[in-house]
């Protein structure tokens, strides 16, 4: 007997039955879900619901104290001493701290809308938009000195910081940190130093003779009075130059000049030397110089005052003619 072949199957494009009985699709069962019981809302235990109260108040407790924390920052932010400001890279004030304020003479400022060239002296505008510039096309940290006008039209010296925040990706940075540093009382100070130096040049040169410094271990001149240049006739900037001193000693001085200074300065010992020097005009002055050697940040100076003996040389070589 023939075995009966099993009715054949059309199916469509999309895998639908054409004709022909199909035998339905055995549907897989739902696998079950923690926490569910049967096809209900979600069940949770009592164990899980206390950890996610304890979890809460934990989130809550670290909330607290990074609100505390933040407003301990925002404390010191505003009674720091140094004036801290955000700029853009228009020169608008984006943030600022309360010794800002101070410094200004202001109650406050208008965020995103002042402009902080309105502090600037006019003569420092262009400065203060160089370094702007140059913060933002060099990416680092920029220093300046620029004068502010307060509220009340006082002037403030200050020194200004800038240090671009840096953006995500490669752009340009937009905005900038600035910090502000008074530096009033350096420039007083700076100017009773000046004040006091001009004095001390000016007692110097009324000496009747060569005040002068010089590094022990080169012999360079870091110090000449301007008396030099009325005694010898050379401008006194060239006696800053290496070795000036020692080729204009007179030849016939110059060994014995050096070999009693070496010997000084290696028993630091002070010492007082006569000797000739060469002018400008190629005559010659004798000098008595009396040199004293000491330490000065750990290394050896020397100090000396040259007067100017030829006439009495002079005197002496007549004396010991006419006897």
């Amino acid at each position: 007997m023939k075995a009966r072949r099993p009715n054949k199957v059309h199916r469509s494009k999309a895998g639908f039955p054409l004709n022909g009985r199909v035998t339905p699709r055995r549907r897989t069962p739902a696998l079950p879900v923690a926490g569910r019981a049967g096809n209900g809302p979600p069940v949770e235990s009592e164990a899980e619901l206390l950890r996610s109260r304890q979890r809460l108040e934990e989130l809550e407790r670290t909330l607290g104290r990074l609100e505390e924390t933040c407003d301990e920052y925002i404390e010191l932010f505003n009674a720091a001493p140094l004036r801290y400001l955000v700029l853009d890279d228009l020169g608008f004030i984006r943030r600022y701290n309360q010794s800002l304020l101070a410094l200004l003479h202001a109650s406050t400022l208008t965020v995103n809308e002042e402009l902080f060239v309105r502090f600037i002296l006019r003569e420092d505008i262009d400065l203060f938009l160089a370094c702007l510039r140059d913060c933002k096309l060099k990416r680092k940290r920029v220093v300046c000195e620029l004068r502010l006008r307060r509220l009340d039209g006082a002037i403030v010296p200050v020194e200004l910081v800038l240090v671009p925040i840096e953006p995500q990706g490669l752009h340009s940075p937009t905005q900038f940190r600035a910090a502000i540093v008074d530096i009033s009382e350096r420039r007083a100070a700076e100017e009773a130093l000046a004040q006091t130096q001009r004095g001390y040049q000016a007692v110097v040169d009324a000496i009747e003779g060569v005040v002068w410094e010089a590094e022990a271990a080169s012999l360079e001149l870091t110090f000449v009075s301007r008396s030099a240049e009325r005694l010898f006739g050379y401008p006194t900037e060239h006696w800053y130059h290496p070795g000036f001193w020692e080729r204009h000693v007179y030849v016939e001085d110059r060994d014995r000049v050096m070999n009693q200074l070496a010997r000084a300065i290696a028993g630091s010992n002070n010492v007082a030397l006569e000797y000739r020097v060469r002018a400008a005009d190629r005559g010659l002055v004798w000098v008595h110089d009396r040199i004293v050697i000491r330490e000065l940040q750990r290394r050896l100076k020397l100090s000396g005052v040259g007067v100017d003996i030829t006439a009495r040389k002079a005197v002496k070589e007549g004396l010991e003619c006419s006897q």
